[in-house]
C-alpha cells in the first residue's frame, strides 16, 4: 500500500474501504481504488470493460456512475483511478438532517432503474474471473449461492429466493447506501459496480436496497425509511419477496462472513428472514 500512495503523492486518511478496497482522493475529479493483497490484476481489467459497457445504459437512464480512466499495479499492489462522483456516501448523509424520504424514494427508484443499464436472455455473470451461467433463473442463483456456502463456515442447502424466472437485467447485490453518493436531498450517483453484478432477475436490486437499510448494514438508517422502503416494494407487488428472499441474500454472501464482521452478524438473521427487524 505504502508504494502506491508514494507513486501518487498520497497521504493521510482514505475516502473509504470495504473489504477489497480501500479509496483515496486524487483531486476534485479522481479517486484511487487500490486493490487489497495481491490477484486482482484480471478485476481491474474486467472491471474497467464492465464500466465501459455500462456508460450508454447508465447516461440513458440518467444514472451517475464512475469511468475507469487508468489501472496499474505498483509492487504487487493493483490499483484503479475512477471519476469522482458528486455528494457524500448515503450511509453517512442518512446519520445527519437530510429529507430522508427524498432520499429513500430516490435510492429505491434507482434500485430498480439500473436494471436497464444492461440487457440479455442468458443469466450469467459478467465480472468474474470463473464466471457462471444459466439459461434458467433459479438454477443460476442456486449456482451461486452454493458456490458461496461452499466457500463459508455455514453447512446449509441453497435456499430458494422464491422469485421464480423473472425478468432479466443488470443485478447490483453491492447495491447499500455506502456504495451511493447523495446530497441532502437526493441522490448522485451509484458505485462499486465488479464482482457483485451479473445478469439475472432484475427484481432482486431493490430487495437488496430495502434489506440493506437494516441497522446490520446501514446504523444510520432508521425505522421509518425501512418501512418506506417496504411500502415502496409492496406498491410495485414485491414486498411479499422482501422476507423470502432474505436467506437467498445470506447464502450469497456467506463466503464473506471470515472477512466482515457485519456480514457474520447480518447473515443469522437474514437466514431467519429478520434482516430488517429492529431487535
Amino acid at each position: 500500500m505504502r508504494a502506491v500512495l508514494e507513486h501518487f503523492g498520497l497521504s493521510g486518511p482514505p475516502l473509504g474501504e470495504g473489504g477489497e478496497a480501500q479509496v483515496w482522493a486524487l483531486d476534485e475529479a479522481r479517486v484511487l481504488r487500490v486493490w487489497r493483497g495481491g490477484g486482482f490484476d484480471d478485476q481491474t481489467e474486467r472491471r474497467k470493460v464492465l464500466h465501459d459497457d455500462l456508460q450508454p445504459g447508465a447516461r440513458a437512464a440518467g444514472i451517475a456512475i464512475p469511468d475507469v480512466l487508468e489501472t496499474g499495479e505498483t509492487d504487487g499492489q493493483y490499483w484503479t483511478v475512477e471519476s469522482r462522483l458528486p455528494g457524500r456516501p448515503l450511509s453517512v448523509v442518512l446519520e445527519g438532517d437530510c429529507d430522508r424520504e427524498a432520499l429513500v424514494s430516490g435510492y429505491m427508484e434507482t434500485a430498480i432503474r439500473l436494471g436497464d443499464l444492461l440487457g440479455g436472455t442468458t443469466h450469467r455473470e459478467i465480472c468474474h474471473e470463473a464466471p457462471l451461467s444459466s439459461d434458467n433463473g433459479p438454477t443460476f442463483l442456486r449456482l451461486l449461492a452454493e458456490r458461496s456456502l461452499t466457500a463459508s463456515p455455514l453447512d446449509i442447502p441453497a435456499p430458494d429466493p422464491g422469485l421464480g424466472d423473472g425478468p432479466v437485467g443488470l443485478v447490483h447485490m453491492d447495491y447499500y447506501p455506502s456504495n451511493l453518493m447523495a446530497t441532502e436531498t437526493e441522490i448522485t450517483g451509484v458505485l462499486d459496480f465488479g464482482y457483485g453484478c451479473f445478469l439475472s432477475d432484475r427484481r432482486l436490486t431493490p430487495l437488496v436496497a430495502a434489506v440493506a437499510l437494516s441497522r446490520y448494514v446501514t446504523p444510520g438508517a432508521r425505522e421509518a425509511d425501512r418501512a418506506f422502503a417496504v411500502r415502496w416494494l409492496e406498491a410495485r407487488e414485491l414486498g411479499h419477496l422482501t422476507v423470502k428472499v432474505q436467506p437467498w441474500i445470506a447464502a450469497y454472501w456467506a463466503f464473506a462472513m471470515n472477512d466482515e464482521p457485519v456480514v457474520e452478524r447480518w447473515i443469522p438473521a437474514m437466514l431467519e428472514g429478520r434482516g430488517l427487524d429492529e431487535d
